[in-house]
């Protein structure tokens, strides 16, 4: 099985650069690819908290709260998919590893599925429309909290995830939302202040269950008619190490037109590109050694790819999204 070393270079006599040179070892965790020196970045240790803004409802400070979910069945008698985030900064590379996210609900019995989801801040104070890593838990551990402002039943939810959802350092907005459609039925706002932290929350209709918002892409709430200033809501972010991973190179990328002839307009993948899937504790012997599938396109078309195992492994960070 090859290592990771041998899959940067494998990648780039793939893509056609550097086809001649081959990756050497310039010092312990620095290669040099191409002439050019790549330094792994430094990571947080497990459990350091790098945002946390609990304590508006731990003192009951907030003023308002928004609709924050994919639920609602027992509350409005089907499904509303509303989706909020906050900007949060990341000094260092993250992988999220423990989200704690306030709701204020009409039930307080707590959802056992939540969404994680980070979205890169594009450059004017709003998040990316596309989400750079996104994940799902069942790991949810929950405590409720008084709310003494309007009177609903707070909810804590402590969401652990799979570390999957990795990010280089930079500016992002997060979403930790509720994502329990057709089950318990309970709907959470999430309570925000009056603070004016960073960039505006923002706000949309994620696009499954039913609309609330009015919007497909996000929206300022200041502007949205929230009031300027109404910027936070209660969360705390803890990073932890990146786990290994199987990696995958994609080597075949097949068109599968449609009977109109039509070729696929979106494919997500090209030969060459690296892709990382599920955790591998025994060193790649729990990796499937090939990948196969089909990726629908927006014009009806398809396209196959297959994809080998090269190894087991950090992600890289021009590894597609782990999944």
């Amino acid at each position: 099985m090859r290592t990771l070393l041998s899959v940067v270079a494998a990648l780039a006599l793939t893509v056609g650069v550097y086809a001649d040179k081959s990756p050497t070892q310039a010092g312990q965790n620095t290669y040099v690819v191409g002439g050019h020196i790549n330094v792994p970045p430094p990571q947080f240790n497990p459990g350091d908290e790098i945002y946390n803004s609990l304590s508006i409802t731990d003192n009951q400070t907030y003023i308002n709260g928004n609709g924050d979910a994919y639920s609602g069945q027992g509350i409005f008698g089907s499904d509303s998919d509303l989706q909020f985030v906050d900007d949060v900064r990341f000094e260092e590379d993250c992988c999220v590893d423990v989200a704690v996210r306030d709701h204020l609900t009409f039930f307080g019995t707590g959802w056992t599925n939540y969404q994680v989801a980070l979205y890169a801040d594009n450059g004017n104070c709003a998040p990316n429309e596309a989400a750079d890593c996104d994940t799902q838990s069942g790991n949810v551990g929950i405590a409720t909290f008084s709310d003494t402002v309007f009177g609903l039943l707070g909810v804590r939810s402590s969401v652990q995830t799979d570390g999957s959802c990795c990010v280089p350092a930079g500016n992002y907005f997060v979403e930790t939302r509720a994502y329990d459609p057709g089950t318990n039925g309970d709907w959470g706002y999430t309570p925000r202040d009056g603070v004016q932290v960073g960039c505006d929350s923002h706000l949309r209709d994620g696009g499954i269950g039913n609309p609330g918002y009015g919007t497909f892409t996000w929206v300022s709430s200041g502007t949205y008619g929230y009031g300027v200033g109404t910027v936070a809501q209660a969360l705390s972010v803890k990073c932890g190490p990146p786990k290994p991973r199987c990696i995958y190179q994609v080597n075949k990328v097949k068109n599968m037109a449609t009977l109109c002839g039509a070729v696929c307009d979106s494919c997500p993948y090209v030969r060459g590109d690296l892709v990382c899937t599920n955790e591998c504790p025994n060193g790649g012997a729990d990796c499937r050694t090939r990948l196969k599938g089909f990726n629908a396109c927006g014009n009806g078309a398809a396209c196959k790819v297959i994809a080998d195992l090269v190894g087991c492994d950090i992600p890289p960070r021009n590894c597609k999204r782990c999944r």
